[in-house]
């Protein structure tokens, strides 16, 4: 019975192992190369092979390389994301409407309660 828990116990740590070693992998990541769609006539970059305007007007559409950056608001932490854009989203933040964008890493971080939440092997091993 011993052995089923520890094998079990192994098992789990293990699998919380690879998980936080992703998490960190995507928490280190800020941009990513994509194929994203630009439309010739309005020059729009959009990571959906459609136009806003393409409903009114035929739009030649054509596949492009982009680079993804990802980014959090200074001020409410609100995430977005910019296509070929070094410096930011285009527009304001949705929730406060500041200006003012940091970079930050593809995992959304875990907030329980107004505290951020880091469940790490270390502190599981230490329950053991």
């Amino acid at each position: 019975v011993e052995e089923k828990n520890y094998q079990r116990s192994m098992k789990f740590i293990g699998n919380l192992e690879r998980r936080e070693q992703a998490a960190l992998q995507l928490d280190n990541c800020h941009e990513l190369k994509i194929k994203a769609f630009q439309c010739n006539s309005c020059g729009t970059i959009r990571e959906r092979k459609t136009c806003p305007k393409e409903a009114v007007h035929k739009h030649k559409i054509v596949a492009v390389s982009a680079t993804k950056r990802f980014w959090k608001c200074g001020i409410c932490g609100c995430r977005a994301f910019s296509l070929a854009r070094k410096f930011g989203p285009e527009n304001m933040c949705s929730k406060c409407g500041s200006d003012r964008w940091d970079k930050t890493g593809a995992l959304k971080e875990n907030i329980v309660g107004g505290k951020q939440v880091n469940i790490s092997v270390a502190s599981i091993n230490k329950m053991n």
